[in-house]
């Protein structure tokens, strides 16, 4: 099976892209964070928003990961799913301040839910590199 990974050019393009969604991921939540306390003055929102992204990462982890193995087209699933979770951070940023708290838990939690394609498989999953039959949903 050959990879698209052989070449330098297409390592140096997947190390970009999963350093980009690596540092995203961990600048998201405490930037959550900072913004609710920064806007509404209590630290409650910035805390409860961080504690949503959270919690539906945890709870969405499974599901995405058999969602992505089970995909035709893992790498089309991964980019909407990363797209998807910018718009959901974008949405709780121009919410905050405008919304009450249980709105942006929502905004927040329905984000949350996209975060495990930043967060685990952008840098685990890398086609071509497994072999068939060697893991379940293996290809």
């Amino acid at each position: 099976m050959t990879s698209r990974y052989t070449d330098r050019r297409g390592l140096r393009r997947y190390l970009a892209g999963a350093t980009g969604a690596r540092a995203g991921d961990e600048m998201s939540g405490p930037a959550l964070l900072l913004l609710g306390f920064a806007v509404t003055g209590r630290p409650e929102t910035g805390s409860g928003l961080r504690a949503c992204l959270t919690i539906a990462g945890a709870a969405g982890g499974p599901l995405f990961g058999a969602l992505l193995d089970r995909s035709r087209r893992p790498d089309r699933l991964l980019a909407g799913t990363l797209a998807a979770y910018a718009l959901g951070m974008v949405a709780v940023q121009a919410a905050v301040g405008r919304l009450p708290m249980p709105a942006l838990a929502a905004i927040a939690l329905l984000a949350g839910l996209f975060s495990p394609a930043v967060a685990g498989r952008s840098r685990a999953w890398r086609p071509g590199r497994r072999s068939p039959g060697r893991w379940p949903g293996g290809r």
